[in-house]
């Protein structure tokens, strides 16, 4: 299947206590690691959601996860947690709840976006990830109800 609902639960109840769409985060995943939970980027960018370890350390400090250990960052219960929280608990709202500026932080980082004039992505790469996900959201939609 190319668009499975893989770690569906925990992504689900991770979306609903941020109040976004499971299918967007599951989009998210896809796009991100393919649903490989070992992935590492060239960029140390690690599991499902590809977090980088600095980001991984300040989320779970916001989030209040206590005795975070960055080597569990590939286990996909604390993965999803960490990254739904990134892009929905905290770059949506900064970005008023615009998909796509949010989008391009998660892939480009937030100092990058904020220099960038409203609506303009300078990274091709970011561009054709912001264009991904969106895309894979349309098709998880078609294909599943939320």
């Amino acid at each position: 299947m190319l668009f499975p609902l893989e770690y569906y639960d925990i992504v689900e109840e991770n979306a609903k206590k941020c109040g976004v769409s499971p299918l967007l985060i599951e989009a998210i995943i896809k796009a991100e690691s393919g649903f490989n939970k070992e992935a590492t980027s060239a960029k140390n960018a690690r599991g499902l959601m590809q977090i980088l370890d600095g980001t991984a350390e300040w989320a779970a400090g916001e989030m209040g996860i206590e005795n975070f250990d960055i080597e569990r960052i590939y286990e996909p219960e604390l993965n999803i947690k960490i990254g739904t929280w990134y892009f929905a608990g905290f770059l949506l709202p900064k970005y008023k709840n615009d998909v796509e500026p949010a989008l391009a932080a998660y892939n480009a980082g937030q100092n990058n976006v904020d220099k960038w004039e409203k609506g303009e992505i300078r990274f091709p790469e970011t561009k054709m990830y912001v264009e991904k996900v969106q895309l894979y959201y349309k098709i998880y939609k078609a294909l599943y109800k939320e």
